[in-house]
């Protein structure tokens, strides 16, 4: 899931938030953003402990972009659409690092996973600790569960078919070597394992599971992206086809029907540029091709269909593959299942978005980074609720989000839960003004 910063599309992991030093942001406003969210849900510091065989012994380490201090005053509320819905922020349990995906076992349970600070990553002291964040309460408290493993595992995806099973992804290194890493759950989190992970990967960076034992995932060898299958829950994996050729900045991947698959991203143009691509696989990843998008369509990080034929995209206008771009965001719609886009309406107060949810066939909600307007552009966490498909968003109102939300779920279509850094929020809207049956959670 390539998020808010962007690097070269196969060279080490995909940077996953726009602003990963905001995280240092908490040194600013862990005390006012803590004491404010109490008055909203009191934060559990319970920790579970589960055991994983040993991966490696080797730390990946990310890297991390310098944001000036004066992004404090992010912290401060904004002022959305009356009756969209409010996203609440809280600080995620200590040792999650920087959070990047969220996916949902049922309606009050949802797991995010992402990597562990820089410099808490101790491989030599008895091995490395994975933190996992979990809500049990659609997102109104966070604990903290530690998955102990040999070195450090950098966690870029997840998905939950069930309410006892799913599997994360993400990277690890054998003998300093970069490999891929598969964790995974079959008893509701109490315990989590190491799988197999895709031969000749250095990092996966998506996963999509329709069952228990049925999972797709993205993976890089660091030249291409290419899919594999798993029937067995991840014990073993098989080779499927290549991106396209140039493909990167990969998103989310998502399989909303059988055999089709969907990734956003982009292909690189130069070493600063990219323009905005949808991969599509119509038979579970064997083969994959470009779906048609507008000339000129930025970078995009997410895509979701709510439903049968109906699918959307969405990142920025921006086809800058920097940190720091500031732009106006941009949603695609397909009616073709993915196969062609073109050009929605942009997303109200959202300007960079980076993960999509759609809960019910009308309604989405799509969360990202709002840029303030003046000399030095600000980010902050921004929310927008669309219950036509996407045609219009509103912008929902926020409150203690001083970072771009990066991962989105929604296990219900009046609850969503979103990470990003170290930053996990609460997303209460109200019932959809459209009628539409419950589809897709992520």
């Amino acid at each position: 899931m390539a998020r808010p910063a962007l690097v070269s599309p196969v060279v080490g992991r995909t940077a996953r938030s726009t602003l990963s030093a905001l995280s240092a942001l908490s040194a600013l406003s862990a005390v006012s953003a803590v004491s404010a969210v109490s008055a909203v849900s009191a934060v559990s510091a319970v920790s579970a402990v589960a055991v994983v065989p040993a991966l490696s012994a080797v730390a990946v380490v990310s890297a991390v972009a310098v944001v000036p201090a004066t992004v404090a005053f992010a912290t401060t509320s904004v002022a959305r659409a009356a009756g969209a819905g409010t996203a609440v922020g809280q600080l995620a349990p200590t040792g999650t690092g920087d959070l990047e995906a969220v996916s949902c076992a049922t309606a009050s349970t949802c797991w995010a996973v992402g990597a562990m600070p820089v410099g808490r990553q101790n491989p030599s002291a008895g091995g490395a600790t994975v933190v996992l964040a979990r809500t049990g309460d659609g997102g109104v408290r966070w604990s903290d569960v530690r998955v102990h493993t040999a070195a450090p595992v950098e966690l870029s995806a997840v998905s939950c078919p069930d309410r006892r099973h799913c599997t994360a992804v993400g990277a690890t290194s054998i003998d300093g070597l970069p490999v891929g890493a598969v964790l995974a759950t079959a008893d509701g989190g109490r315990r989590w394992v190491a799988r197999g992970r895709p031969s000749g990967s250095v990092d996966v960076v998506g996963v999509a599971c329709s069952s228990a034992t049925a999972c797709v995932a993205l993976a890089t060898d660091g030249t291409t992206y290419w899919a594999a299958s798993t029937t067995d829950g991840g014990l073993s994996w098989q080779r499927q086809g290549s991106l396209p050729a140039g493909f990167g900045g990969v998103g989310d991947l998502v399989c909303p029907a059988a055999g089709r698959c969907l990734v956003a991203g982009y292909i690189a143009v130069s070493p600063a540029k990219g323009a905005g691509a949808v991969a599509v696989s119509d038979d579970g990843g064997a083969t994959w091709r470009l779906a048609a998008v507008p000339p000129g369509t930025g970078l995009l990080h997410a895509a979701a269909c709510p439903g049968p034929g109906h699918c959307l995209t969405a990142g920025t206008t921006s086809s800058t593959d920097t940190d720091l771009a500031p732009a106006p965001g941009a949603v695609l719609a397909s009616t073709d299942g993915g196969s062609s886009f073109a050009t929605g309406p942009r997303p109200a107060g959202v300007d960079d978005g980076f993960d999509l949810a759609c809960p019910a066939r009308a309604r989405c909600v799509l969360v990202g980074t709002g840029w303030t307007s003046g000399a030095d552009a600000v980010p902050s966490g921004a929310v927008a609720v669309s219950d036509d498909g996407g045609l219009r968003w509103r912008a929902v109102a926020t409150r203690y989000l001083p970072v771009g939300l990066i991962g989105v779920a929604c296990p219900s279509a009046t609850v969503c839960v979103a990470a990003g850094n170290d930053v996990v929020a609460r997303i209460a809207l109200p019932p959809s003004t459209s009628q539409g049956g419950r589809h897709q959670t992520r």
